[in-house]
């Protein structure tokens, strides 16, 4: 799935109501997180991930020091 041009997985726990979310910005290691609640909270819970990313380093992805 994609939300804001980057790509996201949500995976189903064992036990009822538990989620895996994980956002995968260009040029970066993956953003993980563990979510139990119903599937609209691990929705919710990556694109907020995603968005406080791009906050943090716009849609271009890392800024490079050289």
């Amino acid at each position: 799935m994609e939300y804001k041009g980057i790509r996201y997985a949500l995976r189903r726990g064992i036990a009822l109501d538990e989620w895996s979310v994980a956002a995968y910005p260009p040029d970066t290691s993956p953003i993980e997180k563990y979510v139990k609640g119903p599937r609209q909270s691990a929705e919710k819970a990556v694109r907020f991930m995603i968005d406080t990313w791009l906050k943090l380093h716009g849609p271009q992805g890392p800024r490079n020091s050289n």
